[in-house]
């Protein structure tokens, strides 16, 4: 069996420990939205099925991008899916085409519809022609990884301060107010 080195330097504790608080329910930054999409992330991670594991990545991404105001949306979900997201998305990663983040959650969004709601082959492969994502494996990796960059972003937030539970939280997100606006 090989063996793996792992360094962990000083810097890097703080996350893990948070990390342990996360996934063991212990953290006082944790709120019923947060768990919710953790559950599902963990479940996806452990996912062999590529489509499976769209399917939770998405799930996990909609328990926090379809809630305002501490409640689910139930009008709009594909445009505040995408809207939100890419609010989230370029604020957290620091990331600063909104526009190509807009059109990837939307894809992603689309693309989990399809494949819940019996999508064929044929159609679910027209979709990656689009050029958003090259493989179902590719937009796994994109939704994972910048989840994972979002949920450090979000747990640093006092949780009434959180886009989804604050009023008009992801209209703060979408246009952030200038130093010059806060005098």
């Amino acid at each position: 069996m090989p063996s793996t080195t792992v360094t962990i330097r000083r810097r890097d504790t703080k996350q893990i420990v948070s990390a342990y608080e996360l996934v063991s329910g212990k953290s006082p930054k944790l709120d019923k939205f947060i768990t919710s999409a953790l559950h599902r992330f963990i479940l996806g991670k452990m996912r062999r099925s590529l489509i499976d594991k769209l399917v939770d990545y998405v799930i996990v991404w909609e328990s926090i991008l379809l809630t305002t105001g501490g409640k689910a949306l139930t009008q709009e979900l594909s445009y505040r899916f995408s809207l939100n997201g890419s609010s989230l998305l370029a604020t957290a990663c620091k990331i600063k085409d909104r526009r190509s983040l807009f059109i990837k959650m939307r894809f992603l969004y689309s693309l989990r519809s399809s494949l819940v709601h019996g999508g064929h082959d044929r159609s679910i492969e027209k979709k990656f022609k689009t050029g958003e994502f090259g493989s179902l494996e590719h937009a796994c990796r994109f939704l994972e990884t910048n989840f994972t960059a979002a949920l450090w972003w979000l747990i640093e937030i006092a949780v009434e301060n959180r886009p989804y539970k604050k009023e008009g939280g992801w209209e703060d997100l979408l246009w952030p107010k200038k130093s010059s606006d806060r005098n």
